[in-house]
Order: structure tokens, then sequence, then C-alpha cells
């Protein structure tokens, strides 16, 4: 090597420095040490002087010759090479935090995010250890989340998968709240992907099976759920969407696809509907592993009751169109079918329950009762409704599902052999949640279950063997007095 070489070495360097975006120059700053660099080519010309000063002597030593020739040729590229591995690597230190932090704001400023996204993704296993806790929050800006969720990467949500992350931003609720909303509001985001699974409205959805991994440890999983209080910006987000009144219109006109169960359905990319089924979700899988507390799943529960009195307040009974004789279905328009995929979703996971307990050999376990509470609640709202938000079919129909499964349990527990004390608790979790929840209506409770009662089918065993024992139960008969 000669030294125009070495110059020619030197000039390579600072071009790819000078022509690297800010982002990419603070990177190599972080990562990059400038003292070996700088020794490596000061070596190289040190060297190669030293063969000029052979060459001029005319001291013939071939061995010295190809030996300094050699270390002046590779110190530089061995000096770079160190330089790239170290870039690449991208070994985040308590040390280099600052600089950091000063590139992820040359992201946000110059609004290109590869450098932060490599960085993140190589460190993200102890950022716990090395940030501090501005830093970590400044992670979780909302202008970055919503270029990741727009690039389909689901960086953030598995950057809140890590406990310690969690503890050291200041407010992980902020953090947890950007992500979900962005999640929420994209079209094509995990979250959609999780909702919709097995649920219909996209038969086209495809799940990767990193996608579906990450799913089994955030959305799915009651600890993580729970921890984070994910349901809560969804509940939040849809709720006052729902009460901007932006939706009605459409929401209570007769819309057959809404709810169609091939192809893409306009419910695959409503938010409503997405933010209900994570909720259920989460709320099944914590009934089914019987891995949280009675609060955190009276909160998902309440979460799902938040929104059903919101779109019941804003669902409007058309008898055009909920009682069109040609038919809509059960539930013809968009407000309708979300109303009852709540109570479907309440239903489903009590009937999981119960199924999971041999049909009442088990006692139901106790965070089961704030599900049927809340389910319980739901039905009573329709109360006094008087078809102002739904049909008197439909109402009807919700709380014969509700007193159905009630008498189904009675009649276990009737022709159960032996100790009957697993069967009774089933009984009696039910029959006093509607009784609680029937009060606030009283005496318009009694009267609307009181009829529900009267139009159910006598033919099926178990209720007409145990129909007069739950009017009796909840005294439907009874006239009611307001208390002295």
């Amino acid at each position: 090597m000669s030294l125009g070489a070495l110059l020619t070495v030197i000039g390579a360097i600072l071009a790819i420095y000078a022509l690297a975006r800010p982002p990419q120059r603070k990177s190599i700053d972080i990562f990059v040490p400038l003292w070996p660099i700088v020794s490596g080519i000061a070596l190289s010309a040190g060297l190669l002087i030293a063969l000029e000063v052979l060459t001029q002597w005319k001291i013939e030593s071939p061995a010295a010759r190809f030996i300094l020739g050699l270390t002046a040729f590779l110190a530089p590229i061995g000096v770079t090479i160190w330089a790239v591995i170290l870039w690449y690597r991208a070994r985040l230190s308590s040390r280099c935090e600052p600089r950091f932090r000063d590139l992820l704001l040359s992201c946000l400023r110059d609004d290109v995010y590869d450098e932060a996204v490599r960085i993140l993704t190589k460190n993200k296993c102890h950022l716990a250890d090395v940030l501090t806790e501005d830093t970590a929050d400044l992670i979780f800006n909302r202008r970055f989340i919503e270029a990741m969720v727009r690039a389909s990467s689901w960086l953030h949500l598995e950057l809140l998968t890590s406990e310690g992350l969690l503890k050291k931003l200041p407010n992980h609720c902020r953090a947890v709240d950007r992500t979900f909303r962005a999640l929420l509001a994209s079209e094509d985001s995990l979250l959609r992907t999780a909702a919709l699974v097995g649920e219909g409205g996209d038969e086209t959805l495809r799940p990767t099976k990193e996608d579906d991994a990450l799913i089994k440890r955030t959305l799915e999983n009651p600890e993580w759920f729970h921890r984070c209080r994910a349901g809560r910006p969804l509940v939040i987000t849809v709720c006052h969407m729902i009460e901007s009144a932006s939706l009605n219109e459409a929401y209570n006109r007769a819309d057959a696809l809404y709810g169609a169960r091939q192809g893409i359905t306009p419910r695959s990319k409503c938010p409503v509907f997405l933010s209900i089924k994570t909720i259920a979700h989460a709320l099944k899988a914590s009934i089914e592993h019987n891995s949280c507390t009675t609060e955190d799943t009276h909160q998902d529960a309440a979460d799902l009751w938040w929104i059903f009195r919101a779109i019941l307040e804003h669902s409007v009974y058309s008898k055009e169109t909920w009682d069109e004789t040609f038919g809509y279905g059960e539930y013809p328009t968009p407000f309708g079918f979300l109303l009852a995929e709540i109570l479907r979703d309440y239903y489903d996971i009590c009937a999981d329950a119960w199924h999971r307990s041999h049909y009442g050999k088990n006692p139901p376990p106790d965070i089961l009762a704030p599900v049927v509470r809340m389910w319980a609640n739901c039905v009573m709202l329709f109360t006094e409704d008087k078809e102002q938000h739904v049909s008197a079919k439909f109402r009807g129909s919700e709380a014969c599902r509700l007193l159905d499964m009630t008498l189904q349990q009675r009649q276990t527990e009737i022709h159960t052999e032996g100790d009957r004390g697993a069967a009774a608790v089933w009984t009696e979790l039910f029959v006093e949640r509607i009784k609680e929840e029937m009060t606030p209506w009283l005496p318009a409770s009694r009267r609307y279950l009181g009829k529900v009662l009267d139009g159910m089918d006598w033919a099926k065993d178990y209720i007409g063997d145990n129909r007069d024992w739950l009017r009796q139960q909840l005294k439907v008969d009874e006239e009611w007095r307001a208390p002295d």
C-alpha cells in the first residue's frame, strides 16, 4: 500500500460518514469509538513512512519491507472491519444511553426510524437495564408507534412484553394507551388479526407463525393483558367514538353484510367490533386458565358492559328495519349485531366454564361471578326499553338465553346423585346475580322476566320442570312494595 492508497481509504471512510443520514451518523458515534480508527490509520501512515525511509536509505531487507507493507495494508482494513462489527452488533450500555436518546430525537425530527428499530431490536432483552425513564418513555412516542404500525411492525407491542421495561416507564399506561390506539386505528394490525381469528369477518386472514406467537404472549395472555390494563384504551376509544354520534346513521341502518360470515365484511375493520372481541378473548382466556383475580375479570366484564351501554343508548329501533317482513335477521343493524355479540360472549364464557366443570360436578371458579353479574345487568337494561332501542323480540330472546342456562343448571342439580353441593353453587350463582340486578328496576323487571318465562318452550323438560321454581325464586308473581 502507498500513501496515496491510504488517503483513498481515508477519503472513502469520510465519504461514507458524510453521506449517512443524521440518525445513521449518530448510530456510528454511539457504537464505534474514534480512537482505534485514528490509531489504525496513524499506524498505517507510520509504517508507510518507514518503508519510504528504507527506500531512500537504500536498505535492502525484503522480509522487513514485506512485513511493513502488509501491516500498513491490514491496519486500516482491520479497524474498519472491527468498526463495522461494532456497529452491526449495536450493543447498548448505560454509558452510551445519552447518545442513544439523541439518536431517537434525531429519528423523530427526520421521521426516519430504521436505525432506532435496528438498535431496539438488537437490545430488546436488556433495555430496562440500560435506559433511563425519560429515554424509555421517548421510545413510545406517538409518531414512532404510528410509523411502525403503518409498516406492519409490532415492535412496541413486543417491547411491552418486558416486565422490566414496563416498570422502568414513568407511566406505562400512557405507553400502552398509545400503542393500542395505533393498533386499533390501523386497518391491518396484529390486534385486528387476533380479534378476527375464529370470529369470521375476513376469510383471507392467515397469521404468520411469528404473529401467532406474539398474539399468544400478549393479547391472549391474561397475565400480560391485565398487567398492562390493555382493555382500558380500547373501551375508552370506542365509547368516545360511539358517544360522538359519528356512527349513528350508518350503524342504525339495515346492513346484512356487516354480520356476514364469508368474504371480507365491514366489521373486520370496525374498531368497536375489534375492541369487543379483543376484550372478550382475554376474558375467556382468564376464565379458562383461572389465572387472574376476581378484580381482573370484573374489569374485563365491566369493559364489555360499558361498550354495551354506550351502543344501546345510541341504537334506534325502527319497525321498518327490525320487523321487516322479508327479514334482515334477529339483529338487522350493526348496532344490534354488536349488542348481540357482547351478550353472546358472556353466554359463551359461562357455557364453557359450565362444560369444563363437567356440567356442575365441580363448583364454578370464583372469578366467573363478575361475568354472570354483568351479563344479568346487560339483560336488565332492556327492562324499560319499550322498543326505543331494540325490538321486543330481541329483548325477549336475549333474556331467554340467560334464564335458559339457569334452568339447565337447576335441572342438573335436581338430578345429581349423591352430593349436590357443586351443582347447587352453580344454580345459586346465577339466581342470586339475576336477583341482585333486578332490584334497581323493580317492579318492571319482574314483569319483564315473567313475560319471558311465560314465552319459553314448556316442551323442554328442564324448562317445564323448573319454570315455576324460577318464578318463585325471582318473585315475578309477587306484588312489589317500595321499602319504607
